[in-house]
């Protein structure tokens, strides 16, 4: 009985394309959602500022995190590839030549000078390429086409996201945004009140699309931080001391190794606590996927009038038991599949990814294993003794179903 229950339902093509069909959903459920937010387009975007400085501090904020992106980048470039360091305009180029030959510490000074010369402050600084390199690199950041600038040098500017456009001067001004919101021509426009440090009075947000919350959140953190530093600033606050009255309490996890030494807490160690979590996953699906063939089996050979053969050669316990073990042998097939697919995507991840973590211990672990294996027996055997109860009963699928 076991051998046919397990014939009959692996050796159908249902159960291959089915099993064949699985990754590819997967795949495509992971891919296709990151396909789509890397080809949408930017949200464009108009911001009325009554406060007079607050959006030319969140464009110069914006342009260091750009500048501290390319930096990296570029880093990464001419340790690892000379040609995708050539092919970098001459601007960044020059730009991460300064930024490399400095100091770990001073580069983010480097980054905050040129913003501060870029939107407008001549003062003196001490960086030589403020001066040399600092208008060519704000011009080509301007016009640049971010998408093509993700494409060529993976590298993702602010704007590849958000653009934000000027707001024309001899129109009514409310009147043309809202009209542009209604039309879709702009995503949303912020409005700045004439004093947003004192108080938020005045400040909106304006948009059609409520879900998508990504520009109000990318523009609101910024905003927040430049008027925090504004408050702290008028009232007598050094930034040192109000980050160290608002820093956190940190406790760094270690742990005990096999010789009773206190050891660092490493990567693979953090994976590991996720590891049940997807093996829970699996089971739940396995389990459920399996008992599904079970009762459609049952109810099938109860309505064809083939039980009462069977029964007359074999006793209900033989059949029962029978058919169990042939659909939980056709259930370790598709979870042995799955976990094939599951540790080919652990091992593959992260060298695609460049995190130098061994998940692929982590999750092979021996005891997370044999728990898997145990708790697919026990928990197949409740619910596949139930179904086939409840199929014994039923005369129809949709009988069984309700």
């Amino acid at each position: 009985v076991a051998r046919e229950e397990f014939w009959q339902t692996v050796g159908t093509k249902a159960f291959w394309i089915g099993l064949a069909a699985f990754p590819v959903i997967i795949a495509l459920a992971i891919a296709v959602p990151l396909f789509l937010e890397k080809a949408k387009e930017a949200r464009p975007y108009v911001v009325i500022d009554h406060s007079g400085f607050l959006l030319n501090a969140v464009e110069q904020a914006v342009y260091g995190e750009d500048l501290t992106q390319i930096g990296q980048r570029g880093r990464e470039l001419r340790r690892e590839d000379n040609e995708g360091y050539a092919a970098l305009p001459d601007p960044i180029r020059a730009y991460v030549a300064a930024w490399m030959g400095l100091d770990e510490p001073d580069r983010p000074l480097l980054v905050e000078a040129l913003g501060r010369r870029a939107f407008g402050d001549a003062s003196a600084t001490p960086f030589e390429f403020v001066d040399s390199g600092g208008v060519a690199l704000f011009q080509w950041w301007e016009e640049a086409d971010p998408a093509k600038v993700d494409e060529r040098h993976d590298i993702e500017l602010a704007r590849r996201h958000y653009e934000r456009r000027p707001v024309p001067a001899d129109l009514d001004t409310i009147g043309w945004l809202n009209d542009q919101i209604h039309s879709g021509k702009l995503f949303a426009y912020f409005v700045i009140g004439p004093d947003p440090v004192t108080s938020d009075e005045g400040c909106r947000y304006v948009s059609n699309n409520l879900t998508d919350r990504g520009l109000r959140n990318w523009f609101s953190r910024r905003a927040e931080r430049i008027v925090r530093e504004h408050r702290m600033e008028r009232s007598g606050v050094a930034p040192d001391t109000a980050d160290w009255i608002q820093a956190s309490l940190a406790f760094e996890a270690r742990k005990i190794d096999e010789r009773g030494d206190v050891e660092e807490v490493k990567d693979r160690d953090k994976f590991r606590q996720f590891v049940p979590l997807i093996f829970t996953y699996l089971l739940w699906l396995a389990v459920f996927t399996s008992s599904q063939m079970l009762i459609t089996s049952t109810i099938e050979e109860k309505s064809a009038r083939i039980m009462e053969i069977l029964v007359s050669s074999v006793s209900p316990e033989e059949l029962m038991l029978g058919k169990i073990a042939g659909v939980a042998g056709a259930g370790l097939i598709v979870v042995g599949s799955w976990a094939t697919i599951l540790f080919g995507a652990i091992a593959i991840i992260p060298k695609v990814m460049g995190a130098d973590i061994d998940l692929g211990g982590a999750a092979a672990d021996p005891l997370f294993l044999a728990s898997f294996v145990m708790y697919f027996l026990l928990g197949y055997l409740f619910y596949a003794s139930l179904l086939v109860g409840v199929g014994s009963l039923c005369g129809t699928l949709k009988e069984a179903q309700n």
